[in-house]
């Protein structure tokens, strides 16, 4: 044994707890270490004083604690009982099968107000959607007619004149042979035999076509303008109309305002153009040929 494993079974050595074997080599221990004997006849003079010392009863605090903690004057003395639960048992059940019915009834009552407000609700939105929808027929049905591969019934112009119908290619001012050049309001000047052509890229020709039908009616174009329905073809709708000098400036302002926005990453790039050509067919005075082209995107 040595001196750690000596001080871990010191406390039981003092305690008589060892067997025969552990006490004989603990004690073998204390014959060769003067170290650890002088440390257990220590621990045992403690031991023998603890053990000569008279006991004494510990001291009663508690007995010498008033029975009663007197309170300060405005303090209100809570009852160790609730009111609720001082009330007689039949009372209190009585009142609680009420409440508890009274409860089931609310919840019962209300299931079918709640489902009536949203029946209701529901109702006054077909109802709204409907109008709008009647509105919008009522609307379609008012436009002109939309002809079909042929312009305002007249057949197709020869390819490669200045009368031929525009394709769904991007068509920007540079492409475009004249220069156009516009007023101090930044308006179009409109000279004599001139074609002006409008290209509007958009993903819905035909919602875009009832608009331009609004713009036509706004700026008191006639109803019965040969084109003004304007013509389906493969790629979108083109209107070819034969309008007043003084309406191309007004219409471009129209156009520019329904034209869709592209956005920054469309790979549309850009959706409004527009340019003129002189026209090789002899156009009446005051008057200018327009040719507007809704591409679809």
């Amino acid at each position: 044994m040595n001196c750690f494993e000596f001080q871990n079974h010191a406390s039981d050595y003092l305690d008589g707890e060892l067997g025969a074997t552990e006490s004989r080599v603990f004690q073998e221990h204390l014959d060769q270490c003067g170290e650890c004997k002088e440390r257990i006849d220590r621990f045992q003079i403690i031991i023998q004083e603890i053990a000569l010392r008279p006991r004494s009863p510990l001291p009663d605090f508690s007995g010498k604690l008033p029975r009663r903690i007197s309170l300060k004057p405005g303090v209100i003395r809570r009852s160790s009982k609730s009111l609720w639960i001082s009330i007689p048992w039949y009372i209190r059940t009585t009142i609680e099968g009420v409440s508890v019915v009274l409860l089931v009834l609310a919840a019962v009552s209300t299931g079918p107000k709640l489902r009536l407000l949203y029946e209701r609700s529901i109702e006054r939105s077909m109802t709204e959607f409907n109008e709008t929808f009647n509105d919008t027929q009522l609307a379609s049905s008012d436009l002109p007619p939309l002809a079909r591969g042929t312009s305002a019934g007249a057949p197709l112009p020869e390819s490669g004149s200045e009368e031929e119908f525009m394709d769904d290619a991007e068509v920007t001012i540079e492409d475009a042979p004249d220069v156009v050049t516009a007023n101090k309001d930044g308006d179009p000047r409109v000279g004599s035999s001139e074609v002006w052509r409008f290209n509007l890229k958009t993903d819905s020709p035909h919602e875009i076509r009832a608009k331009l039908v609004q713009i036509f009616s706004e700026l008191r174009i006639p109803g019965d303008t040969p084109g003004i329905g304007g013509v389906e073809a493969p790629g979108g709708i083109q209107f070819d109309l034969l309008l007043s000098q003084n309406s191309v400036a007004p219409l471009k302002r129209e156009l520019q305002k329904i034209a869709p926005r592209a956005l920054n990453n469309s790979p549309v790039g850009e959706t409004f153009a527009w340019y003129k050509n002189k026209s090789r067919k002899k156009i009446p005075n005051g008057k200018t040929r327009v040719v507007i082209w809704l591409s679809q995107m």
